[in-house]
């Protein structure tokens, strides 16, 4: 009975203090023994946490990259008299690719640029109308990939990402879509 009492009050971080009167030195040893395996347990639980930890400061530092690039061509495009239509931050394995649709008002012009982390080494860019028909793409071997876009007629377009290479698995990538 004082042994599970003991053990409670450790585990619990409990602030009552036990008095050592009527124990025997069985339950000191085991009160004694309880506290260094919590201290070695709350040890390990931090020690496990540090690769979580560090992969998810590590992701933060890709996204950060890719939002910087963006925020610079966002400067340049700005700029020039273009205004921000949309943004697109997301990550990708090499040789996968992924899709979103967009729809695009006729008689403006659209560029499209992408961007990616310090991982990715290619990464292509490609638009297609809503027949299928491309429109335009950028399969050069770069990490910004620019695509233009003149609509004669109102519509979606479907722009695809293609990460080419990765050397780190998942890379992050983002692309912009501005209008003139």
């Amino acid at each position: 009975m004082i042994r599970a009492s003991l053990l409670f009050q450790v585990v619990s971080g409990g602030k009552r203090k036990a008095s050592l009167s009527g124990l025997d030195k069985t339950d000191i040893f085991y009160k004694k023994y309880w506290r260094i395996i919590i201290k070695k347990l709350k040890l390990f639980s931090l020690i496990a946490l540090i690769p979580f930890i560090s992969s998810g400061l590590q992701a933060q530092s890709y996204a950060d990259d890719v939002w910087d690039q963006l925020q610079d061509w966002h400067d340049d495009y700005t700029d020039d008299g273009y205004s921000v239509e949309s943004y697109v931050v997301g990550k990708l394995d090499e040789d996968d690719t992924y899709s979103w649709t967009f729809w695009l008002d006729g008689g403006t012009d659209y560029t499209i640029i992408g961007v990616c982390d310090e991982d990715c080494d290619d990464i292509d860019l490609s638009i297609m109308d809503d027949d299928g028909d491309m429109v335009d793409e950028d399969f050069l071997e770069d990490d910004y990939p620019i695509v233009s876009v003149s609509p004669r007629r109102d519509g979606a377009y479907t722009i695809d990402v293609d990460m080419y290479e990765c050397n780190v698995e998942p890379c992050f990538f983002g692309i912009a879509i501005f209008s003139d």
